[in-house]
């Protein structure tokens, strides 16, 4: 009997402290340190005795209610046993388990409260969880956000190009450093397209796992570019997405932003457009009547002029989006303008 009592309370010391942990997991505020004390008190739970084991479970009772309080955990004990269960099997050269706002949303109403920025994140944000692998200190949170992550791309090869430039104007430059300024340029500009695209596509998946059970067949094969019904892809042009993934956050039966009221989407739905298709669907066919070979010409027809334009319109467009979808571009705490020097600051990659 008493082996059976040991054995009882044991089990519920264990029960109690997994859900501890794993609260502490998923709200990131386990360290390295705090990690060696986790598993050192999971040790002790299984060579305690009876009074040991009483004093334990007290312990846990008190401390539980406070933190599902705290960061107003919605989700069962065992739904956060297996997401911290996840977290803690990611291989140690995989630094992070991550889950998408909208996941964390379903298991947390506080979640501000482990990530201040928390509230302003889109829903696809990936919120990075350190099962204590990796972090030194406490407080500290990643998350990654894809369109975030395209402007700092294009960022960096922005600045890239204007220091290459800077050496391609020099007498004596060498005609490496001119291809490799034009090799910089066609990069920006095809991410800067991508950019864009990820914007949007954060939109449209946004809409559609905030309103998924009230579209209809037909807005849910535009949002997500998979017709369901004939089960094959459903893929949209930037047009298409720019023009309508807007209107239907928005809730419009028009386009918020157009090519006539909004110069920014035009250069990019234009001559961005013909640079980008000449770089990503590169052609060398001439027009044999003609011998015109206008996308062979456009693919070398690149200059810092042109690049820093179409930068600057991707920039732009996403802000101008953001002001018509949501009334203001709080959510762009990362989308920054060039400096003084005309390169894109720090800031951007911190």
């Amino acid at each position: 009997m008493t082996d059976i009592r040991l054995s009882g309370l044991r089990g519920k010391a264990q029960r109690l402290y997994r859900e501890y942990a794993a609260i502490l997991i998923l709200t990131n505020q386990v360290t390295v340190q705090t990690k060696g004390q986790l598993d050192s008190s999971k040790a002790y739970i299984l060579r305690s005795n009876k009074s040991e084991l009483r004093e334990l479970i007290q312990q846990l009772e008190e401390k539980i209610p406070r933190l599902r309080q705290e960061f107003g955990v919605i989700s069962p004990r065992a739904e956060l046993i297996r997401l911290s269960d996840m977290a803690e099997a990611t291989p140690h050269e995989k630094p992070y388990l991550l889950i998408p706002k909208y996941l964390l949303q379903a298991f947390f109403s506080h979640y501000e409260r482990a990530l201040p920025r928390f509230p302003v994140l889109p829903m696809h944000a990936q919120i990075c969880i350190d099962a204590g692998k990796h972090r030194v200190d406490q407080g500290a949170v990643e998350y990654c956000i894809l369109e975030a992550a395209l402007f700092e791309d294009m960022c960096a090869l922005f600045n890239l190009i204007k220091r290459h430039n800077e050496l391609s104007s020099e007498p004596n430059a060498l005609k490496k450093q001119n291809k490799i300024t034009s090799a910089l340029s066609r990069s920006t500009v095809a991410t800067a397209f991508h950019f864009v695209e990820g914007y949007l596509n954060g939109i449209a998946f946004e809409h559609y796992v905030l309103n998924e059970s009230s579209l209809d067949d037909k807005t849910k094969i535009l949002l997500t570019e998979w017709d369901h019904v004939r089960n094959r892809a459903a893929f949209q042009s930037l047009k298409e997405k720019a023009l309508k993934y807007p209107r239907i956050a928005k809730g419009e039966e028009q386009p918020l932003l157009q090519e006539s009221n909004c110069p920014e989407l035009s250069l990019i739905l234009g001559e961005a457009k013909v640079l980008r298709d000449s770089i990503v669907h590169a052609s060398p066919k001439y027009n044999l009547e003609t011998f015109e070979a206008k996308k062979l010409n456009e693919f070398f027809d690149i200059d810092l002029g042109r690049v820093e334009r179409m930068v600057d319109a991707a920039i732009g467009l996403v802000r101008k989006l953001e002001v018509a979808i949501k009334g203001n571009d709080r959510r762009l705490f990362w989308l920054h303008c060039k400096g003084e020097d005309g390169s894109f600051p720090d800031a951007v990659f911190q």
